[in-house]
């Protein structure tokens, strides 16, 4: 995994490899459009600790939505990928991920910042309004 960078503010994430935090607060179904508009890929997966650590430092207050939404009785990535790694509380139907690593689950309907990602490349720190 490589080094997070950050790009101008109000750019649109790249595509294609997109990985972008975005600091505009969309509901999880407006957010998991963005990415898919913008990016060409989904609300980012959290694939082990060692990445969900790495974002923690790499996006401003707020707890950003990951693309982890339950369905059918199942939380399910929302790229298809098998949930293969946890780390939370829950209640509702999407996930967040919270200041201190830990996800919460969260109204689906709830603004929140979010985190897109396309392939392999480096996280980009996106601060689109």
């Amino acid at each position: 995994m490589q080094t997070p960078r950050r790009e101008d503010p109000g750019s649109k994430p790249r595509s294609p490899n997109c990985k972008a935090y975005v600091s505009q607060q969309l509901t999880w179904s407006d957010a998991q459009n963005y990415c898919k508009v913008n990016c060409s890929g989904t609300l980012i997966t959290v694939e082990n600790e060692a990445m969900n650590n790495m974002l923690l430092n790499i996006y401003s207050p707020g707890s950003p939505w990951i693309g982890l939404r339950h369905e059918y009785d199942n939380w399910n990535w929302s790229n298809s990928d098998p949930v293969t790694y946890t780390n939370w509380k829950r209640t509702f139907s999407c996930a967040v991920l919270q200041s201190d690593g830990s996800w919460n689950d969260s109204d689906c309907n709830a603004l929140n910042p979010f985190l897109c990602y396309n392939g392999e490349s480096d996280l980009i720190l996106s601060n689109v309004k």
